[in-house]
């Protein structure tokens, strides 16, 4: 994670500089690419709640939208670790501890689609962020199969996340 946050700069900055602001991404393009999520709604108010959002390209767009991903990711991870050490369930211990890998992977795979939208390999960004969607569905998956009712906010985290990475397709595509 410190490495992520190091890079970080470095990776906007190459982003930058392949942008251009007169390539500036639109409200129409905005609303076309929200159209085509799991959730317009929440995919409006993603993006409006970026200020840099109108003022960069569909690149850097789907790397702001990306960076977000990552974070969810990492914090989901976060979060699941300390489930999974504190579950008193054996059977809810198990689908956290299971979790807790697939967001490791979700977190790595987003990371390395932000690397390749970088070098504006997209079709791996793509194949990427299907992976990192496959690790949120994954998730669902082994805590459905643990038979118990699930008391953690893991469920809506995973409907963030999936809705979040929604975006990071649906953009990744137009691009």
């Amino acid at each position: 994670m410190a490495s992520t946050l190091i890079m970080l700069p470095f990776l906007l900055l190459s982003l930058a500089m392949i942008s251009s602001t007169s390539d500036a991404i639109s409200h129409q393009t905005i609303s076309e690419i929200c159209s085509k999520t799991e959730s317009p709604k929440f995919c409006r108010s993603i993006l409006n709640s970026e200020p840099n959002v109108p003022t960069v390209n569909i690149n850097m767009v789907d790397f702001i939208v990306l960076t977000k991903a990552q974070n969810i990711a990492a914090d989901t991870q976060y979060v699941l670790t300390s489930l999974a050490e504190n579950a008193t369930q054996p059977a809810l211990k198990r689908g956290y501890a299971e979790c807790v890998g697939l967001y490791g992977a979700a977190f790595s795979d987003t990371h390395r689609s932000m690397q390749a939208l970088v070098t504006n390999d997209i079709p791996t960004v793509n194949e990427l962020v299907s992976a990192a969607k496959a690790s949120v569905s994954g998730c669902k998956r082994a805590m459905k199969g643990v038979g118990v009712r699930d008391p953690s906010d893991l469920p809506r985290r995973n409907k963030r996340l999936d809705y979040v990475l929604s975006i990071a397709v649906v953009i990744s595509k137009m691009i």
